[in-house]
């Protein structure tokens, strides 16, 4: 009995490792995808700031050029700057010339247009000088704004780049723990349910043993059993059921343990006394009927014995309010109607003279026999 439950406890947790390792394994199978996909959005990030970082080289490049450019143009505005201002000084010294001069100081006409022209030229001169000079400083300072906005712009791409490249790489190292953490539990887990088919293969050769065991007690007992026996002799179906053998009930304790007639011992030993009715036949019959207890009708009923659970009706069985009742009822109620030759329902105070009305199944009798002959003192003599 303990062996089949534990087999059965064996296989659910089996049963739920396999479902655990099944998560745990698809559960590493998206993390992989996971990983996989973080990596290629790192290595483009990555790409992105090399790329940024060239661009940014190249515009310090540029930057470099333009400054130099910018150096040789402010070199040439000073030179025609100082050009502008010795040429306005020497104007000013010379307090300017009219036309009048021109006239008077002219020896023939054609000096005097000749004079004319060269002043509007250099006037003219002068005045292209003026503009060239605006010209540049405006250029200049376009070029130096439009170089500085482009810069900090490219600034700001490549931070911004980065900030990204440092989420992707906590992520994917949060990603890779937790793939790790995944893979240690899949290898803990197939570590337990390799340890649990070890222990269920285990169980089984016991249980393979144990049915063996039994099968050969069976064998050994039903051929003691041919011609039945009576006072003095081994316990079976023809054993006088009211001669009251040998019981102890610290050692029914003890096979009762971990089933759900623990603790019963005394209870069995002490009803079979009250009554005159053999206890170690009534532990025999409990658990031919119950299971250990363990049957439907006993769990929900406290009903070990099949009473009143007819074929034609086993809804009808009667219910109790605990184990020690329906013990103590079944020995009363076995020793009146069955063993006590002015029964209701006496063919002989024996399993096999009760099997005529308490069973439809002709086995029953022998089947508590052989039960009876597996407990604390079954085998002792009756």
């Amino acid at each position: 009995m303990q062996e089949q439950q534990a087999a059965a406890a064996n296989q659910a947790q089996l049963a739920g490792i396999d479902q655990q390792v099944a998560y745990t394994t698809g559960a590493v199978s998206a993390l992989t995808r996971v990983v996989a996909d973080l990596q290629v959005r790192v290595t483009a990030q990555q790409a992105a700031v090399q790329a940024t970082g060239a661009h940014l080289e190249e515009l310090d490049r540029q930057v470099r050029y333009t400054q130099a450019d910018l150096e040789r143009r402010q070199a040439e505005l000073a030179i025609r700057e100082q050009l502008l201002y010795h040429r306005v000084r020497e104007l000013d010294k010379v307090g300017g010339i009219s036309y009048l001069q021109l006239v008077v100081t002219s020896r023939t006409f054609t000096e005097l247009v000749n004079r004319v022209a060269t002043i509007q030229r250099v006037t003219a001169g002068d005045e292209q000088l003026v503009g060239q000079l605006k010209a540049s400083r405006a250029m200049v300072q376009k070029l130096r704004d439009q170089l500085q906005e482009d810069q900090g712009r490219q600034q700001s791409l490549l931070e911004r780049q980065r900030q990204q490249l440092v989420q992707l790489q906590q992520e994917q190292q949060a990603e890779r723990q937790a793939y790790a953490a995944q893979v240690a539990l899949e290898a803990q887990l197939q570590a337990r349910r390799q340890d649990l088919q070890a222990q269920q293969s285990a169980i089984g050769t016991q249980l393979q043993a144990l049915q063996g065991d039994y099968q050969r007690q069976l064998s050994d007992l039903q051929a003691r059993q041919q011609g039945g026996s009576g006072a003095g002799g081994t316990f079976g179906v023809d054993t006088d059921l009211r001669i009251m053998p040998r019981v102890d009930p610290a050692a029914l304790d003890a096979y009762f343990n971990g089933t759900a007639l623990a603790g019963l011992g005394a209870t069995f030993a002490d009803s079979g006394r009250r009554y005159g009715v053999n206890p170690l036949y009534l532990v025999a019959h409990a658990i031919e009927e119950s299971a250990f207890g363990a049957s439907e009708m006993a769990q929900t009923r406290n009903n070990l014995f099949g009473i009143a659970a007819y074929d034609s009706n086993p809804g009808a069985a009667m219910s109790f309010p605990s184990f020690a009742a329906c013990i103590d009822y079944e020995a009363r109620f076995v020793r009146r109607d069955y063993l006590d030759p002015n029964g209701a329902f006496y063919h002989g105070p024996t399993l096999r003279g009760m099997n005529v009305n308490y069973a439809t199944d002709r086995r029953w009798a022998s089947n508590i026999a052989a039960i009876y002959l597996t407990l604390p003192g079954g085998l002792n003599a009756v």
